[in-house]
């Protein structure tokens, strides 16, 4: 694969501690955290986490009362220049972020695809990219597709898509280990053909991306493989 990165043998074992970690391996063994304890690092009230936890609350948007390390702040500032000159807005970036530490199993993994996602959907994030579906700024055409806010688009995508099946993106250079060998090997980094593909006949794992303006060939996204992979280099 031209565009995949040969990295040292054991920086597949190696997992960042920007925001949390998961264990080396099969990344499906790693248990889903409970939000009712997760949410509690962020030193909330009682009141407050449930407010959070049941709705799209502002919360989410703001540094939380316990914040946050200086690894996560230097995360956001990445996400900031995403695309080079433009990238994730402060307040979007910190939902993405706040969502991820309560809810996935791996937190800093689940920032750079959700962070790449959304940088090839809506340009990081712009809803009036995508007017004739209300803030759906990750480009879904399945399940909910309509948002009363960002929030709710965020929190709709990591806990209904990523953490049911996109956990796994890009797992033999997060976790070296492959469930299987399509753009997966240990100690290799594919970037984002997990959701996208630039290569012809060759779809993306997840079927993420099947068709884009431009291309008239089933799964190949050039353009959304190489705005969500400039994105995941940039944050990663």
């Amino acid at each position: 694969m031209r565009t995949a990165t040969i990295l040292r043998a054991s920086a597949a074992l190696i997992v960042s501690t920007m925001l949390g970690t998961a264990m080396a391996g099969d990344i499906r063994k790693t248990p889903l955290p409970d939000p009712a304890t997760s949410i509690k690092q962020f030193g909330y009230s009682a009141t407050q986490n449930s407010s959070l936890l049941n709705s799209a609350s502002s919360l989410w948007a703001q540094v939380p009362p316990a914040s946050w390390t200086a690894n996560t702040y230097t995360l956001r500032s990445k996400m900031a220049l995403a695309l080079g000159s433009t990238g994730v807005d402060t307040a979007l970036a910190n939902v993405i972020i706040n969502v991820c530490k309560v809810y996935a199993r791996d937190p800093q993994h689940c920032v750079i695809y959700t962070t790449a996602v959304a940088c090839a959907e809506s340009s990081c994030g712009d809803p009036s990219l995508a007017p004739a579906i209300q803030n759906n700024i990750f480009g879904l055409h399945s399940g909910q597709m309509s948002y009363s806010s960002r929030t709710e688009a965020v929190k709709y995508w990591i806990t209904k898509g990523y953490n049911s099946t996109w956990y796994t993106a890009n797992e033999g250079y997060f976790y070296g280990y492959c469930a299987q060998t399509y753009f997966c090997a240990r100690g290799v980094d594919y970037s984002t053909y997990f959701f996208y593909s630039n290569v012809v006949n060759m779809p993306p794992t997840s079927h993420y991306c099947m068709s884009e303006a431009g291309s008239n060939i089933s799964g190949y996204c050039p353009k959304g493989y190489n705005n969500s992979s400039l994105a995941y280099y940039r944050v990663r």
